[in-house]
């Protein structure tokens, strides 16, 4: 009842840039770009969950936009694209952002991916390498590990029906921050809580959540990555690995021979939100080199 009551929040993008909308096929994409149009293109793709949106990727956006046009779209069901009743899956998101870059970027770009939106960025390299002329992947934990997913109380009728609005509720969204960081900044916690509960409240916002939930957003890139030929990133925070039950061991994971590994200290999975510095400095080092 109070999820009702409570939805829709204002809600509004604190990205810097402008604010554009793809008009995709299936629905409307909104994005923001900033940059020069001259410069080498990067897209940024947040990780889908609840509240999600490209409002984690604020802290790294503009600091990339003086050597790069960055572009920073919300996903399908996500933040402030459409968030339609329909089905929800890992192709719905391949799909989505190989269309983007053809459509909108038209121009190679670097994918800058967090969580399950590696696969996906893996995913499109592969499939599609000219559109795409390296990775960079932050927290790459469903790379090397099954998702944790709740399919069976996602699908039950009446439980399912509830899953959401209590993974929405303030106390749920806080305790999903403090997972995703190594040290809690009261703050900025608040902050991010504040805008996920937001995003989490709009008409809409349950479809493409809940179909991560049951497991239907999940794509095993695995076999893509080990062959992808375009120079990939990996950025992880030591705490994050650390965290031996992400990282289940299920397969022996090859990498390709243009990848490098980048460990920041002291940081979890979220590490472009705690230590945004290092993570640039990372990036524009790699890609010069």
């Amino acid at each position: 009842v109070r999820y009702i009551m409570e939805t829709p929040q204002p809600l509004e993008s604190l990205l810097p840039g402008a604010s554009r909308i793809y008009r995709w096929q299936r629905s409307h994409i909104f994005y923001k770009v900033l940059g020069p149009q001259s410069a080498p293109a990067l897209v940024l793709l947040h990780e889908p969950g609840i509240g999600a949106s490209s409002f984690e990727m604020r802290a790294i956006m503009e600091p990339l936009a003086s050597e790069f046009r960055v572009y920073a779209p919300d996903l399908p069901g996500f933040g402030l694209s459409d968030r339609l009743q329909q089905d929800y899956s890992a192709a719905t998101y391949v799909t989505m952002i190989q269309d983007f870059l053809r459509d909108v970027v038209e121009t190679p770009a670097t994918l800058v991916a967090s969580g399950l939106s590696c696969n996906y960025a893996i995913t499109v390299a592969s499939r599609s390498p000219e559109l795409c002329n390296g990775l960079v992947l932050i927290s790459p934990t469903q790379l090397f590990s099954q998702s944790q997913k709740f399919t069976t109380l996602a699908q039950l009728p009446v439980l399912g029906t509830l899953l959401y609005p209590l993974a929405s509720t303030r106390p749920a969204l806080r305790y999903s921050v403090r997972r995703q960081h190594a040290v809690e900044n009261g703050d900025a916690t608040k902050a991010e809580v504040d805008y996920l509960y937001a995003a989490s409240h709009q008409f809409g916002a349950e479809h493409a959540p809940l179909a991560l939930l049951k497991g239907k957003l999940d794509v095993d890139a695995a076999r893509e990555f080990a062959d992808l030929p375009q120079p990939t990133l990996l950025l992880w925070g030591t705490q994050a690995l650390n965290n031996m039950r992400a990282i289940d061991g299920r397969h022996e994971l090859a990498t390709p021979t243009r990848s490098q590994m980048e460990l920041i200290k002291d940081a979890g999975a979220a590490v472009h939100e705690e230590y945004p510095e290092i993570v640039i400095t990372n990036i524009l080092q790699w890609r010069r080199e």
